[in-house]
């Protein structure tokens, strides 16, 4: 799976989705009107590990939607250091031109191709 790097994204795990997220990956594709058939700016796309689901220009919109998914998946996309700090990303990744922003061993920038991710399996 790749997804074209925008400004800053967030990109989930769908094995996570299927267990957490109300109606599992189809519940996910209503609400995010995920595409499995292209990469297109400004919709997001998914494959079978991983999906894009939104983008923002700037950190405070990116937090909105962080806080959304949350809400939805009832979980943190992330392990904190109980102050607040991202120390590794599990369930979730946002990722800033196509790099993961903080630690992600399932998620890295696909080589020779910088604002391109790919899902890392047997992590």
């Amino acid at each position: 799976m790749i997804a074209i790097g925008d400004f800053i994204e967030l990109v989930v795990r769908l094995d996570v989705v299927e267990k957490k997220y109300p109606g599992g990956i189809e519940g996910l594709k209503r609400d995010y009107k995920v595409s499995t058939d292209k990469i297109m700016w400004g919709y997001p796309v998914m494959d079978d590990h991983i999906a894009y689901i939104a983008g923002a220009m700037n950190s405070v919109d990116m937090k909105n939607h962080v806080d959304a998914f949350e809400r939805r998946l009832g979980d943190k996309i992330s392990k904190s250091d109980g102050k607040g700090n991202v120390i590794e990303f599990t369930n979730g990744c946002i990722c800033e031109m196509g790099f993961p922003s903080q630690k992600c061993k399932w998620l890295r920038t696909k080589e020779g191709n910088p604002g391109v991710v790919e899902f890392v399996e047997d992590v």
